[in-house]
């Protein structure tokens, strides 16, 4: 397997992630397979398999991914905003910021829409409540 860091390793992922987010806005899941998204990142399923085991692998992992590219985004350091009698030690302190949070859904609305079941006839926040809660 390459490096998580290899730029067509990014590439691929990306191209997978965009084309379920595009695919479960207007289907559900059940409804996927591997063939029609493959076809619809214009990958391979060689390619896919090389990163997924199987489609609930996969979707598991975007919705993974999805949910901490949200908080790192989100996520700044606290120093700034800190007073300067207060003392930090060398750890860094990182708050969450409405404002990061807010531009990050703003960046990823697509995301947000499907992953909330607000667009088409997608439940896919049924299957999100199931996997984390």
């Amino acid at each position: 397997m390459k490096n998580k860091s290899d730029p067509r390793v990014i590439k691929t992922k990306r191209q997978l992630k965009t084309a379920l987010i595009s695919l479960l806005a207007k289907q559900s899941v059940e409804s996927l397979n591997i063939q029609c998204i493959t076809k619809a990142a214009k990958v391979t399923r060689g390619t896919f398999y090389l990163h997924y085991t199987d489609k609930h692998d996969f979707v598991k992992k975007v919705v993974h991914d999805f949910v901490k590219d949200f908080f790192r985004s989100s996520l700044v350091d606290a120093k700034p905003f800190l007073e300067q009698k207060v003392q930090i030690s060398e750890h860094q302190v990182q708050v969450f910021s409405l404002e990061a949070g807010f531009k990050y859904i703003a960046t990823e609305y697509q995301t947000f829409m499907v992953l909330f079941g607000l667009t088409g006839e997608n439940r896919f926040n049924d299957e999100i409540k199931s996997e984390f809660f």
